[in-house]
């Protein structure tokens, strides 16, 4: 009973912690045109369709898509960014980091969601549920207590949520600033 209590309070605490306002001084992901802070494949079907169909959109929809996919910044989105932003997301090995379970390059209130919820399947029997690919980066990179046997949990979600609480509040002046 008390690993569901601690479950939900975890939940509740990651809950609370992502509807933290960032700021302006936020960043964002590059390529993430629909500001779910993850790039995925929905965006890379956003990315696809205005590049296929660049005649059809404004020059504040061109700017938008600038703003958010021209990661080579040379004012436009073309096939250079489509590769740039393409490589940044499979390249991982030298620029993943533990606790970027997601590998979108921030360790963030999504990869602790994303470990809870590994973690409650896990508990619940769900092990099937992952093929032994998503197991593998569960415990390379969310293993962030460094357990010896690998085990992936709420102590590890924790500890991305202290991570990121911290890196969330570094906008924030201090009195005397």
């Amino acid at each position: 009973m008390k690993t569901k209590k601690l479950i939900s309070l975890l939940s509740a605490s990651i809950l609370a912690v992502s509807a933290i306002p960032m700021g302006a001084s936020a960043e964002f992901v590059m390529g993430d045109v629909n500001q779910d802070g993850v790039f995925n494949n929905l965006d890379m079907d956003i990315l696809s369709e205005y590049y296929f169909n660049i005649d059809d959109y404004t020059e504040e929809d061109d700017a938008f898509f600038a703003k958010y996919a021209d990661a080579d910044n040379d004012g436009y989105v073309d096939f250079d960014d489509f590769e740039l932003i393409t490589k940044m997301y499979t390249d991982l090995d030298a620029e993943a980091q533990i606790g970027d379970v997601n590998h979108d390059g921030y360790v963030d209130c999504v990869d602790a969601t994303m470990i809870m919820v590994y973690y409650a399947d896990l508990s619940t029997d769900h092990y099937d549920d992952y093929t032994e690919e998503e197991h593998a980066n569960f415990k390379m990179y969310g293993n962030v207590c460094e357990d010896e046997n690998g085990f992936v949990d709420a102590a590890d979600a924790t500890a991305i949520l202290a991570y990121y609480a911290g890196n969330a509040t570094d906008f924030i002046m201090t009195p005397g600033e």
